[in-house]
């Protein structure tokens, strides 16, 4: 979580709070779509057909070493290009660990997005919203999520993420795969815009082949995001249960998307320190951590090694999950969310080291 276009959008307002000029723009927004990329290179065949399973290897990166391989990625930038990638990426982090709680929330049982593909039709109708906001039109471009990378840039950032792959995971992808995972999703995207829900028809009716309901028009925009509209039905939760740690939360969606703008501002100035001699690569490590995408809180797998002390509580899924009778939830009122807006001026970066 997010979108393409969110995350394009909260690393491109990331850069401003923090009042950096991004070097080269294409190359941080194709940084800024993260691991998620990975999951467009050759979606059209099953895993064993596809040569390198760069899909399989973007699941891993939501969720193991991940602080690895964030280390290996800005140590290996040195071009603006590899730089700038390196900065959107970090950016997906940060919003990926602030609000993917929220994505699980409102998909798991109960929830307005509840039942088959819901992750995928709540994150596309956040990103369909927000580009709405911004620009009077849903309907999501592809250059809006994925700009053209190609050229000098393209193979720079793939020998920058050739390298880091091998440093996190010690698997060793080809360039061409690397080049072609960012063709494939510029691809897909542009193939998944449906103004007049025609496509979206169509992809209704073949996407149990390919994946299960919400496998394709779970990415498709425009959507309507849940409470919105001339007409709103239903609304999203706040306060909501952290459905990784149990704690009752109050901040809503704008509130969390806004968090997130913060959280990868701190972490492009920090990236920054780095480069600029003015900030170690240990202190850098300790600001990024370690965390799951998918918790946004680190575990044995993301943060191998991570001592007893350090480790989550146990959560009310994995009790869960292992038979056991987790602790009986908080009752908490609940209030109808705001949708996001655009953020509040006046939030500051934390200063560099």
């Amino acid at each position: 979580m997010p979108e393409g276009y969110t995350h394009v959008r909260t690393a491109r307002r990331a850069a401003e709070l923090a009042q950096l000029e991004i070097e080269h723009p294409a190359a941080f927004a194709c940084g800024a779509n993260g691991p998620d990329i990975f999951f467009c290179y050759r979606a059209w065949k099953s895993g064993e057909n596809r040569g390198e399973n760069l899909p399989e290897l973007g699941s891993r990166m939501h969720d193991e070493n991940t602080g690895a391989f964030l280390r290996a990625l800005v140590e290996n930038a040195a071009t603006p290009a590899q730089r700038s990638y390196a900065l959107g990426f970090l950016s997906h982090y940060a919003a990926d660990c602030t609000v993917h709680p929220y994505v699980v929330c409102v998909t798991e049982e109960g929830g307005p997005y509840a039942g088959p593909g819901g992750h995928g039709y709540f994150e596309i109708a956040v990103d369909s919203f927000l580009h709405e906001q911004d620009t009077g039109k849903a309907a999501v471009p592809v250059d809006d999520t994925t700009p053209r990378l190609a050229g000098a840039a393209l193979a720079e950032v793939g020998a920058q993420l050739q390298k880091s792959l091998q440093a996190a995971f010690g698997v060793t992808v080809s360039r061409e795969a690397l080049a072609d995972t960012f063709w494939h999703t510029r691809a897909l995207r542009r193939m998944f815009i449906s103004r007049f829900h025609i496509k979206y028809a169509l992809f209704w009716l073949v996407e149990p082949a390919f994946g299960g309901r919400g496998a394709v028009t779970g990415h498709i925009t425009p959507a309507r995001l849940i409470g919105t509209g001339k007409r709103p039905k239903g609304s999203l939760p706040c306060p909501w249960t952290h459905p990784f740690t149990g704690e009752e939360m109050e901040d809503d969606l704008n509130a969390l998307l806004e968090k997130a703008e913060k959280r990868s501002a701190a972490y492009l100035l920090a990236a920054k320190g780095y480069w600029d001699g003015r900030l170690s690569m240990k202190k850098l490590s300790d600001l990024l951590g370690s965390a799951s995408y998918l918790s946004g809180l680190p575990d044995e797998r993301s943060c191998p090694g991570l001592a007893p002390a350090e480790k989550p509580a146990r959560t009310r899924r994995k009790a869960t999950e292992a038979g056991e009778k987790p602790a009986a939830k908080k009752a908490a009122p609940r209030r109808k969310a705001a949708p996001p807006r655009e953020a509040a001026p006046g939030g500051q970066a934390p200063a560099e080291e």
